[in-house]
């Protein structure tokens, strides 16, 4: 990628972490961003890496090639006084790495000792570029989550924000408390969750473990055309729909329970408010 790239990317990331620092009630009127660059080195005995942001967004994409892990991104200080501000900018916010066993960490700068969180916040958003060998997680309390072509699984988590995962290759578990979930070329089991939200999931393949997609609004999973699986869905004031032939069932509820082809791994959906979608992916 260019350095004008770059530097349009790092422009859009100081824009959405305004967004963030704004959601304390419209304070936090004094501000500092910076360009973020980390490099570490992968050792052969790593085998996972773990991304801990607690306010801001974070992308990782997954590479066939290469012994680093390197990040590229944005860090924003916010305080509600100068002097809070001066006080943050006194410790550098980056990504810290850390090697913890068999996994390889990345861990957000913690705000300075005596510094109230409720004056003051730090946002870090950015891209991380890793081993798609590495199996991955991502936790942020604000701030949406982006994995891609991960070869290994996949666990993700945010507090509040999107969370997409495409291109994978592993059992993925996916949550969010409140913004939507989406899915795309999966090749693994399935465990997706955004109880204030929805889910949308497009599966190639799926293991023993199966899939299992929780949602408010809208719950969908789109299946190969040949897909051998048992289905159990409940859409509570919602109605349900499948390509599969399995009997639907409505009584001011819906729900859907039988089998595609001969059977197999379990399919669960479940939306709370909203309708239930089992569908064709081809």
């Amino acid at each position: 990628m260019d350095t004008t790239a770059l530097r349009h990317i790092a422009r859009l990331l100081f824009a959405s972490a305004l967004l963030l620092t704004s959601a304390c009630g419209g304070k936090l009127a004094h501000q500092f961003a910076a360009e973020v660059r980390v490099a570490t080195p992968v050792p052969a005995d790593v085998r996972a890496l773990a991304v801990y942001v607690d306010f801001g967004s974070i992308t990782v994409l997954g590479s066939p090639d290469g012994d680093t892990v390197t990040f590229e991104g944005t860090s924003l200080r916010a305080a509600d006084t100068k002097a809070g501000l001066a006080a943050m900018q006194a410790v550098e916010l980056t990504l810290q790495p850390a090697r913890e066993g068999e996994v390889l960490t990345l861990r957000a700068t913690p705000l300075p000792a005596g510094i109230d969180p409720q004056t003051a916040r730090q946002v870090i958003r950015g891209i991380v570029r890793c081993p798609d060998r590495l199996r991955l997680s991502v936790r942020t309390a604000l701030g949406h989550i982006k994995a891609d072509a991960i070869a290994a699984a996949v666990d993700v988590e945010s507090g509040q924000g999107e969370i997409a995962v495409k291109g994978c290759r592993g059992a993925v578990r996916a949550q969010t408390g409140k913004g939507d979930v989406m899915l795309d070329r999966h090749v693994g089991d399935v465990d997706l969750a955004a109880p204030a939200g929805a889910v949308r999931a497009y599966v190639k393949e799926f293991g023993s473990a199966g899939i299992t997609i929780s949602a408010k609004s809208t719950a969908e999973v789109y299946l190969p055309r040949d897909a051998r699986f048992e289905l159990t869905a409940t859409s509570t004031g919602g109605r349900c729909h499948n390509s599969f032939g399995i009997p639907i069932s409505f009584d001011g509820n819906g729900a859907m329970t039988g089998r595609a082809k001969a059977g197999g791994p379990p399919v669960r959906m479940r939306a709370t408010a909203g309708p239930v979608t089992c569908g064709v992916i081809d």
